[in-house]
């Protein structure tokens, strides 16, 4: 890679991360006033606990930072990777959660993908049953090839696998299934 297009990311993921902390903090600036969801009876729901989950430590350190957070080091089992961050901001208590870095292939790159955000999502719940919020901020590959740029916001009402193919006759609706 490239000085200019390691630049670039570096760009990138700090907009980014300005962003996600602009979005999460309006969320977090207002856990007490009435939440809707898409398609579902109005109610009201005082938010306390806030998770958000970031894969890339450099997205989340501005958040960390600006928020105070501090480490969690007994947050996950010692054999994971992953990090945990958590604090008091406005009235609730926000955890922040990473991939970590990968340490097995010796890269020392952040961790990335479906698997290591399902797992860690998994362990956070697990160890914060109680989150009223989840948000899980973070860029994806070919965001830009469907028109999105960086700090576009998506409200899912479904979930589809875009990158598991088996080629196995059978698998298809599978591999690349949609839940909605």
């Amino acid at each position: 890679m490239s000085s200019s297009s390691s630049l670039l990311i570096s760009r990138s993921s700090i907009l980014w991360s300005l962003w996600t902390f602009l979005a999460v903090s309006v969320v977090i600036g207002t856990a007490n006033e009435t939440m809707t969801k898409p398609k579902i009876k109005l109610e009201e729901t005082h938010i306390k606990n806030v998770v958000v989950v970031i894969a890339m430590e450099a997205e989340a350190s501005p958040f960390i930072e600006h928020l105070n957070l501090e480490a969690s080091e007994d947050f996950f089992p010692p054999q994971t990777p992953f990090k945990a961050f958590s604090g008091p901001h406005n009235g609730c208590h926000v955890t922040v959660v990473t991939n970590g870095k990968d340490h097995a292939h010796g890269t020392g790159v952040d961790n990335v993908g479906t698997v290591p955000a399902a797992l860690l999502t998994f362990l956070t719940l697990q160890t914060v049953p109680e989150a009223d919020l989840l948000v899980n901020a973070g860029t994806c590959g070919g965001f830009r090839a469907k028109g999105a740029e960086i700090g576009d916001v998506f409200l899912t009402t479904a979930v589809a696998n875009h990158d598991r193919r088996i080629p196995i006759p059978g698998f298809a609706s599978y591999g690349t299934g949609r839940l909605e």
